[in-house]
């Protein structure tokens, strides 16, 4: 049987070792304004940047991406109107 407790450790040490410093202390939203967003993105030749600054908002600084005035602000720094 696989110990969760090793796997959590073990995923959160690589992953601080790759400059990725996951929180545990974030809320879980809902995505689909997120989705949308970064489809609107794609068409902009935007996405890969978008999703990259969403990825740190949500996983690192716990932003709530389904706020329209955090998406509001991910747009904005990624140069999208």
């Amino acid at each position: 049987m696989i110990d969760k407790h090793f796997l959590f450790l073990r995923f959160f040490s690589f992953s601080s070792s790759q400059g990725i410093n996951f929180r545990t202390d974030r809320l879980i939203v809902n995505t689909l304004k997120s989705h949308c967003l970064l489809d609107y993105a794609k068409s902009e030749g935007k996405q890969n940047l978008l999703a990259e600054n969403m990825f740190v908002a949500y996983f690192e600084q716990c932003k709530n991406i389904n706020s329209v005035d955090v998406l509001a602000q991910l747009a904005v720094d990624i140069g999208l109107n």
